[in-house]
């Protein structure tokens, strides 16, 4: 019988998801840390606004999942611009659509990059015929990454974040023109923090609070606006979004109440759903196996964060909370049995079982 070691390594819903957002900022054109800079963005509206701890709780998934159905519309974008998409989406952000001159300028910009006027002149055209183009865009992408966040079994407040994403507070925005109190306040939170954070990005927070205050009471709610032209002279707080600790910052902003990921069927949970409900969704199992020895040092580096305890053991479970998301990735070093052969290229070596699931 081979002989085997095993090493146990908890991570948090939210160490799951910080990485998937790296992964949704290159799809969207966007800095690595743009959606993680969002959410603490978003946190600290939540905490001004003091709001109770489930609010907290969706809000805070639906900030790192606010781009999870980004590239439902990167190749019709990439079509209608003749451009790179990842290029075109992080420009296009950051435009008052309801300026027509100052739209129509940046869509000048970036149809047909790298290709002869005559082809720019053609993508602008076909762009400026083409009706309701932004409302279907918008539309694709938020339904899609709703839906995503509901087959993953977030609340229906998250969802309906995720959804009403680009709506505007005059009701100028997309998919459904909701105007003012009818659009999720999640939504309008997540939509003011990310556009805080393309601009503070880009030209400084300066810049990102003079843009909220055009913007007040036309995209964004001017009660939220009111609240982050407070942040004016916090420097400290704005250089800490660009700091190396960022990702520590977004852990040790996770809420106590967090909701199970990952199951097995879709369903759509109301805010107060509980999440040691019974009804739960059983969450999925799936195995990864790699055959190289170097796949532990790998993981081992990647989860370098996490807390971890010599071979054999247990590491301390990071998501303690009932109802909460908890990765498990063991490593198995074992023995092949020796090969008949003595001395040949298949004697005895050892290999490295990766599993990664849900519990």
């Amino acid at each position: 019988m081979p002989s085997q070691t095993q090493l146990s390594v908890q991570i948090s819903l939210s160490e799951v998801l910080g990485a998937l957002s790296h992964a949704l900022d290159l799809t969207e054109g966007q800095p690595l840390g743009h959606t993680i800079r969002t959410c603490l963005i978003g946190m600290r509206i939540a905490d001004e606004l003091s709001l109770p701890a489930e609010e907290r709780s969706a809000l805070y998934y639906a900030l790192l999942l606010k781009d999870a159905g980004c590239s439902s519309n990167a190749a019709r974008m990439a079509a209608l611009f003749g451009s790179d998409d990842r290029h075109v989406k992080p420009r296009m952000k950051v435009v008052d659509w309801h300026d027509g001159f100052r739209l129509a300028l940046a869509t000048a910009r970036n149809v047909g990059v790298g290709q002869s006027i005559f082809e720019r002149v053609r993508h602008f055209i076909a762009i400026a015929r083409t009706e309701g183009m932004t409302r279907d865009l918008i539309a694709v992408r938020c339904e899609r990454g709703a839906s995503i966040a509901s087959q993953l079994g977030f609340p229906t407040a998250t969802v309906e974040a995720v959804r009403s994403l680009d709506e505007h507070w005059c009701g100028l925005g997309y998919a459904k023109g909701l105007r003012g109190d009818e659009i999720p306040l999640l939504a309008r939170i997540a939509n003011l923090a990310q556009t805080l954070e393309a601009m503070h990005d880009t030209h400084g927070p300066g810049v990102a609070l003079e843009v909220a205050k055009d913007r007040r009471g036309s995209w964004f709610d001017p009660k939220l606006v009111d609240i982050v032209s407070g942040w004016r002279n916090d420097v400290t707080w704005w250089r800490s979004l660009r700091a190396a600790d960022a990702k520590d910052q977004l852990l040790a902003a996770e809420p106590p109440i967090r909701f199970a990921s990952s199951t097995t069927t879709a369903s759509t949970r109301s805010p107060s759903h509980s999440p040691t409900s019974s009804t739960r969704s059983r969450p999925t199992r799936t195995a990864i196996r790699h055959a190289s020895p170097s796949t532990r040092d790998i993981w081992r580096s990647v989860l370098a964060s996490t807390p971890t305890t010599s071979a054999g053991s247990s590491a301390p479970d990071c998501c303690t909370t009932s109802g909460s998301l908890a990765c498990r990735i063991r490593f198995s070093t074992r023995t092949a049995r020796p090969r008949p052969a003595s001395g040949s290229r298949f004697a005895s070596t050892p290999s490295t079982r990766c599993r990664f699931s849900h519990r």
